[in-house]
């Protein structure tokens, strides 16, 4: 056991010296398993080193219930099964699984006799291990043990190594020991972090005097000298110093003076701390104090007893007393008597409760002033829960309260006329919904806007306009009573509720309104006359608002009605078409029509509209000459819409240039593409409305453009235009045209006859081609006069070397009609509709074949 014990403290490592264990041990008795383990939450075992067969294997944790340890952790000598060990722990699946048939296991034990491990010893038959290799296996297990013990305490003083490192990081101290004769200093971790130096190096007084800044230079150096004159033996100085990286830090110093019992040489020890916050907390609260002292709101402290102990100059200034007379005074010195003894005993109860109160009160200056003023109170407690102080903080909102007073008259108030303003009028709409839903009478909304005001404000100017704006609320409060809520709702235009009203009733009142206010209103020397457009949407149950119905919605619908009459009202001196009357069916054609307008927008943004063409023929060869490009549009929600619809729309909303300018790209690209195809001699004819012969619109340019853009000839591109175009007396839109046919472009006059049409202009101004309307075409063979007028123009038109194209032909007696009288070119549903450019394709080699 000598040489054992030897080899085995000559083992550097731990789990060298239990692998050499478990070795001698396998060596000596041959198990078949081996292995020390460790106990782990008093129902566990966790193995450091196992053998299986005398070959290292696989550490694992079993639990100790059930198994022969369990009975070993108990035992203070060897535990020994020689047989049947499975029998015995019959629940121990270890033994089944690894067949195990004797144990023989001892308890490793602390300082304290506490079982820490276990020494564990299987075998795979029945053995009986003798009696003095039992007591050389305990002397194993005891050498184990004091290898336990070791690592125990090391792990012990690792901990409380850590957890000293662990205190001094917290507290952000170090200690330091100089030893003045050899100029060197021993420091704890935490120094290296304190001064920012690495933990390698060996530190030096020369080393940290280096970090103090300047300014603290001579108190370190007298401090240095007392040291080593031997006149102090305790000190505490507090030093700035500069880390290597440039931080900041403020450090206080403990220093006491030993003398080494075995060098006798003199030896400072020191405990250094970072006071950098607390230095940083101190200028706070010395800023906070200044910054109380100057703050523009009254600030007062009282202690737990509630006795004024601080205030600061702007309480002096606003209550007219000086500080000496508050110090000890009860705050209800400033007491004005307005509040009465159960709204201060609510304030206390919120203020104890919650800890803070805040509320308005009047209180009362030195000279005996009430005044309004914002509180609030804050209750300081200590780390106990305790309350120590109450700081209440003050602001006279004597301004404030006068301002809120006139925001409180306003706020239902349109400031020029003195009317009720947009949001009151909109609550009280909604109030007489609910009225009238219980009381199943009916109500109007009016709404009237003032023609032409926009002219009286240009005119006369907005002094003028401010004034008849005025006027007009003045009469219209005049003559009714206060059931009929006036408000100014915008601009120009005003609202009115007729409580317990019907369409009829409001008729009457609208047409009262425009009497009354179509007398002249004078303002100095000039007197105005105006005219108003009224739109009515009634209320009641039953009608299309039904019980959805909303303010915000019956005014639209009374707007919709206002804007109808408006745009149907002559302008002269009679108000007969000025009242318009809310009808769902209109007003879903005017929504539909708004619809449309986005949905065209998106469309034209996605190029998601298409371009049909329709064949224009020869008379007399019947082949196809020409195609007339034809926008066409298929929306996901309204389906396939008319030209005839969006077409209007686009000119109204100003989208016709777009639309225009798409139609002549995709009619341009499908033409060069015929003309690819060897069909060069097809034109191709592009409707253009006057709407897009702007100036900022070069209709030349972009027209030019886009023949150039495809590379196809300029006469066989047709330009068609409306009779209004070209009887224009804009004279861009002549230029333009001009210009055009200077280019090679055919101009073609759409639709003539069906407007003003005058022949001298017609003479006057030379088109390419002339297009006969669908309606003469119509009645041809029935209508004698209109069969003369078109065989006139068409007369008219050879002599003035135009071609003659007549729309809208669908039978072969209108055919042969207009053959007969000379017309060149034919179109119509009797050749062919409109078809895609494929379509067009097939049409023409169809021809050719």
């Amino acid at each position: 056991m000598t040489n054992d014990l030897a080899q085995f403290f000559g083992i550097q490592s731990s789990q060298g010296r239990y692998r050499h264990a478990l070795h001698s041990i396998q060596e000596k008795l041959q198990p078949s398993h081996c292995f020390i383990g460790k106990f782990v939450d008093d129902d566990q075992v966790r193995t450091v080193l196992h053998l299986a067969d005398g070959k290292e294997a696989e550490n694992f944790v079993y639990q100790l219930a059930g198994t022969p340890c369990a009975k070993a952790k108990k035992s203070l000598g060897t535990c020994k099964f020689s047989s049947g060990v499975q029998e015995i722990f019959p629940y121990d699946d270890a033994l089944k699984d690894w067949q195990i048939e004797s144990y023989i296991a001892v308890t490793i034990r602390s300082f304290n006799d506490k079982p820490v491990g276990i020494l564990v010893c299987l075998f795979d038959c029945p053995t009986d291990v003798a009696t003095s290799d039992c007591a050389w296996f305990r002397e194993v297990g005891y050498l184990i043990g004091t290898e336990f013990k070791y690592e125990l305490n090391s792990v012990e003083n690792e901990q409380l190594i850590s957890h000293m490192s662990l205190g001094e990081s917290l507290a952000k101290l170090c200690t330091l020991e100089w030893h003045l004769s050899a100029d060197t200093v021993f420091a704890s971790d935490y120094a290296y972090q304190l001064f920012g130096l690495s933990e390698k190096q060996q530190l030096t007084r020369k080393q940290l005097a280096a970090l103090i800044v300047p300014r603290d230079h001579q108190k370190i150096t007298e401090q240095l000298a007392a040291i080593e004159q031997g006149t102090v033996e305790c000190f505490a100085i507090e030093v700035e110093i500069t880390t290597p990286a440039g931080e900041s830090k403020h450090l206080k110093v403990l220093g006491e003076t030993k003398t080494d019992s075995l060098t006798d040489e003199l030896v400072v020890q020191l405990s250094i701390q970072d006071i950098t916050e607390q230095q940083q907390l101190i200028k706070r609260l010395g800023l906070a104090d200044t910054v109380l002292e100057n703050a523009s709101e009254a600030v007062m402290i009282s202690d737990s007893k509630n006795k004024i102990v601080w205030v600061n100059k702007a309480l002096e200034n606003l209550t007219g007393y000086d500080e000496a007379e508050l110090i000890g005074q009860d705050p209800a010195i400033f007491s004005s008597g307005k509040q009465d003894a159960d709204f201060y005993r609510d304030m206390w109860e919120t203020l104890v409760e919650k800890g803070v109160w805040r509320g308005e009160i009047y209180n009362q200056r030195k000279n005996g002033e009430i005044f309004p003023e914002e509180l609030l109170l804050n209750a300081v407690k200590d780390e106990h829960g305790e309350i120590t102080n109450y700081v209440a903080i003050f602001s006279d909102i004597s301004e404030w309260k006068e301002t809120e007073r006139r925001l409180r008259f306003y706020a239902d108030k349109e400031p020029l006329t003195g009317l009720a303003n947009r949001r009151a009028f909109i609550e009280n709409v909604d109030l007489q919904v609910k009225r009238s839903k219980a009381s199943h009478q009916p109500f109007v909304v009016m709404y009237l806007d003032i023609n032409r005001f926009k002219e009286i404000n240009d005119i006369y100017g907005h002094v003028m306009g401010d004034f008849l704006l005025v006027a007009v609320g003045k009469r219209l409060q005049e003559a009714y009573d206060n059931n009929d809520l006036i408000c100014r709702y915008s601009g120009d235009e005003f609202t009115l509720l007729l409580p317990n009203s019907d369409l009829k009733q409001a008729k009457m009142k609208a047409e009262q309104i425009q009497q009354l206010l179509s007398a002249p209103f004078e303002f100095e020397q000039l007197a105005l006359s105006i005219h108003v457009s009224i739109g009515l949407a009634e209320f009641s149950q039953g009608l299309c608002c039904e019980n959805n119905a909303t303010a915000t919605e019956l005014l639209k619908n009374a707007s919709h009605a206002m804007q109808r009459a408006k745009a149907n009202s002559s302008g002269e001196s009679s108000n007969e078409h000025a009242i318009g009357v809310h009808d769902q069916q209109l007003q879903q054609q005017y929504l539909r029509r708004l619809a449309l307008r986005d949905k065209l927008k998106l469309a034209l943004s996605a190029h998601a509209l298409t371009v049909n063409y329709q064949p224009i023929i020869c008379a007399k060869t019947q082949q196809i000459e020409k195609f007339e490009a034809l926008v066409r549009w298929h929306d996901d929600q309204f389906g396939f819409v008319s030209p005839a619809e969006f077409i209007p729309i686009a000119e109204e909303f100003g989208l016709i240039s777009k639309l225009g300018q798409f139609v002549l790209e995709r009619a341009c690209q499908d033409l060069g593409r015929l003309h690819q195809l060897g069909y060069e001699h097809i034109s191709f004819s592009i409707n253009r409305s006057i709407n897009e012969f702007r100036t900022d619109n070069d209709q030349v340019a972009l027209v030019t453009q886009a023949i150039a853009k495809y590379a196809i000839p300029a006469d066989k591109v047709v330009i068609e235009i409306t009779e209004s175009v070209a009887m224009s007396s804009n004279h861009y839109v002549n230029d333009a045209l001009a210009k055009l046919k200077d280019t090679g472009v055919k101009i073609a006059l759409d639709d003539f006859c069906t407007g003003f049409s005058s022949i001298s202009n017609l003479i006057e101004y030379p088109v390419d081609i002339l297009k006969i309307d669908k309606s003469f075409v119509d009645n041809i063979l029935i209508e004698r006069n209109q069969s003369l007028l078109t065989q006139t123009l068409i007369d008219l038109a050879g002599k003035l070397d135009m071609q003659v194209i007549a729309e809208g032909v669908e039978t072969i007696e209108q055919l042969n009609c207009l053959r007969d009288y000379g017309c060149n070119q034919i179109q119509g549903y009797y050749f062919s509709p409109a078809v895609p450019i494929d379509e067009c394709i097939a049409l023409l080699s169809k021809e050719t074949r």
